[in-house]
């Protein structure tokens, strides 16, 4: 405030000096603007060490003021801090009443709690020793279960070493007994593989024998074919009459397609082999398992051996009847072939071949006896003779049909054969007697079918 008070008063006087400057314009001015710079010089002088003493007061007075507003500050503070205090005392002695009166109760409570801990205590003490009576009951009562149960299980222990010894012995015996299993069923396979080996080569064997049998009684037909041609050629009689001629090839014909149908059921029938499942299973782990695996295959290779037996002793059975028959075969053929010398050597009677064909026995006197008249009477008693034979055969072959179904494949070819070889027989004998008094054109054509119907059956 002072300072502006003086810088007002400093700018007063500078306008009172510029207005008597131009007022008071004399002649002696420039002593007096010498004169009052001079003056100005020293009020300048003046001027700044009063403002040096006013900027000096006035930061004196800055800083009493500012001790004033801290003096102002610390006295609010204290009346504050005194209220404060105050409030706080009152405060403190509410809190004291109140801890005063919980202390009352807290001593109350306290001997309340005294009393409820001395309950506690002797319940506690009460209990404890319940407790330990209870545990030490309990304590003698598992004792006692563990040392019976330990003389139980010591007396298990001892079964069970005892079982663990005879099972030990037990294995040992049935390792042995395995062991000897195991090289009788070697023993066995072996012996089967020989066996097998021995109905192969009879398999073979067999069907050599067959085989030859069929070259041989090819080779027989083909003779008798020979001679019955020569026969034919040598024998140009007449046929019998056409009814008996008729019912002759119906008789045949029923015989070739009797001969072909047993050809096909021998042809498309697959013979029955004997097949063993010898498919084994993984070998189980155990002994007990093992062994009794073992037992139902050595069980297997016994069925497996009978039934090869029984085969085997079927097959050579089967054998010697095909033997056999192969035999009586040979006779017959034999036989029919000596018939058929002597037929070729112009005997007057054919004698019988066989026991069973008794309707063989064909008279063959009327041969010499060529253009004469009672030829005719002659081949009807012979074509006659014939039809009975054939009725004769066909009834035979019927009450066979059984045994040759029986006796198995190689019985009925050669049963076929055989009926092959018979009707060559009669027809040979039929053409011998039959076609001197025919022309040889119609010989030939009443002829041509029976030869074609028994070429084809022979063929086949």
């Amino acid at each position: 405030m002072d300072q502006k008070t003086w810088l007002w008063r400093k700018k007063s006087t500078e306008k009172m000096i510029v207005a008597t400057d131009k007022v008071n314009f004399s002649p002696n001015r420039n002593e007096e603007i010498q004169t009052l710079l001079d003056n100005k010089a020293e009020l300048e002088k003046d001027l700044k060490s009063l403002n040096d003493k006013l900027s000096s007061a006035l930061s004196e007075c800055n800083a009493k003021d500012d001790l004033v507003k801290k003096h102002a500050k610390m006295v609010e503070k204290a009346t504050t801090g005194w209220d404060g205090a105050e409030a706080k005392t009152v405060s403190l002695k509410q809190e004291l009443d109140e801890a005063i009166q919980q202390r009352a109760a807290g001593e109350e409570r306290l001997t309340h709690l005294d009393a409820a801990l001395k309950e506690c205590m002797q319940q506690l003490c009460f209990v404890r020793e319940e407790q330990e009576q209870r545990v030490h009951d309990a304590v003698m009562k598992v004792s006692g279960e563990y040392e019976e149960s330990q003389m139980i299980l010591e007396e298990k222990l001892s079964e069970t070493s005892k079982r663990l010894a005879k099972i030990g012995v037990e294995n040992a015996h049935l390792s042995n007994v395995l062991l000897a299993k195991e090289k009788l069923i070697e023993d066995l396979t072996k012996q089967k593989a020989q066996v097998e080996a021995d109905f192969n080569s009879l398999m073979i064997r067999t069907a050599d024998a067959s085989h030859k049998q069929q070259l041989e009684s090819a080779k027989k037909i083909a003779k008798l074919e020979s001679e019955c041609q020569r026969l034919r050629l040598l024998v140009r009689k007449r046929l019998p009459g056409p009814a008996a001629l008729a019912k002759m090839k119906s008789e045949v014909d029923i015989l070739g397609r009797d001969s072909v149908e047993m050809r096909r059921r021998r042809t498309y029938s697959s013979p029955s082999g004997l097949i063993v499942d010898n498919a084994v299973d993984n070998s189980p782990d155990t002994p007990s398992k093992k062994i009794n695996f073992l037992t139902e295959q050595l069980c297997a290779m016994e069925e497996d051996n009978k039934a090869l037996k029984e085969a085997l002793n079927r097959k050579a059975n089967e054998l010697q009847i095909s033997r056999t028959m192969y035999a009586s075969t040979a006779s017959k053929l034999s036989q029919v072939e000596s018939h058929l010398g002597e037929l070729s050597k112009g005997q007057t009677t054919l004698e019988p071949s066989r026991s069973g064909l008794v309707p063989h026995e064909l008279s063959l006197a009327t041969i010499s006896d060529v253009g004469s008249d009672d030829k005719v009477s002659c081949a009807e008693s012979w074509a006659c003779a014939l039809i009975s034979e054939l009725e004769h055969f066909k009834n035979g072959k019927q009450r066979e049909s059984p045994a040759v179904k029986t006796v198995g494949e190689s019985d009925i070819n050669l049963m076929d054969d055989f009926v092959e070889m018979e009707k060559l027989a009669i027809v040979s004998v039929d053409k011998q007697s039959g076609s001197p008094h025919v022309p040889s054109d119609d010989a030939n054509a009443t002829v041509s079918p029976m030869e074609i119907d028994l070429n084809g059956n022979l063929s086949r």
